[in-house]
């Protein structure tokens, strides 16, 4: 897995790219993505998305969370066989950029066989840029373009905004039938009170950058994979009113681990 910054150049390897946020790599996602392996493989060139390394929600005012880290994505697009990583840290400058302009810092600073677009797909100032767009100026720097239908469930179109709606719920398994994989939090491992191992259960305490969405308060059944091992775990999301503290708080107990 290679990931590239937006601004700078890249050319060692001829790219298809899929455009778009993929904020939750949902199933729509994946077909979008099989559809730019596809499209690499005719164009001898290896399959690449473009996405936000940040939180694009906060540069334009909107109090709307990540469902994933840029890492966590990275992880999920490698496991799609994606090759190629495209980040950009977005600020007020990129979203005033016109379309075209957009499009021409990735084709100066990468090697562009093609890219690949959800139907609803805009870019721009304003999101002015929509699919047509794209497509006249694909053909006119004679660049491969696939447009990709929307995949829908139940009648309705894959969106991550419902994806959230699902988490903030705590519905996981509905959550998890629109996801490429599982829904998962990662983050570092911090040092607690200790209580639990004075009742003989020791947790591990996770602190989740402040950027990421955060689930439903509750207690889950889940999985926590430590060095490439899967153990079954009991998982808390929420606060502390034994001891009076309210504030987040992620913490798994491991079962069968020391």
């Amino acid at each position: 897995m290679i990931v590239c910054n937006y601004y700078k150049q890249f050319k060692d390897k001829r790219l298809v790219v899929g455009l778009g946020y993929f904020d939750s790599v949902h199933k729509g996602h994946t077909y979008l993505i099989e559809e730019v392996k596809h499209l690499a493989r005719e164009s001898n060139a290896i399959p690449a998305v473009f996405t936000f390394s940040n939180n694009p929600f906060c540069v334009i005012g909107k109090d709307t969370k990540n469902i994933f880290s840029f890492e966590e994505r990275v992880r999920r697009f490698e496991h799609l066989d994606v090759e190629v990583v495209i980040g950009v840290d977005a600020g007020h400058e990129f979203f005033d950029m016109t379309g075209d302009e957009f499009l021409d810092i990735l084709r100066n600073n990468f090697d562009i066989a093609g890219f690949v677009s959800g139907t609803d797909y805009t870019y721009g100032k304003n999101a002015i840029g929509n699919v047509d767009s794209l497509r006249v100026y694909c053909d006119k720097y004679d660049i491969n373009f696939k447009e990709v239908n929307l995949v829908k469930e139940s009648g309705k179109k894959i969106a991550s905004r419902d994806i959230r709606e699902l988490l903030h719920e705590g519905n996981i398994v509905k959550a998890n039938m629109l996801l490429s994989e599982p829904y998962s939090m990662t983050g570092k491992v911090m040092s607690g009170r200790h209580e639990g191992v004075k009742i003989g259960f020791p947790t591990a305490n996770i602190n989740i950058d402040s950027d990421i969405l955060v689930i439903k308060r509750g207690v889950y059944s889940s999985i926590a994979v430590i060095d490439g091992k899967r153990y079954r775990a009991v998982t808390n999301v929420g606060g502390h009113p034994t001891f009076c503290d309210d504030s987040e708080n992620i913490e798994a107990y491991i079962i069968d681990f020391d």
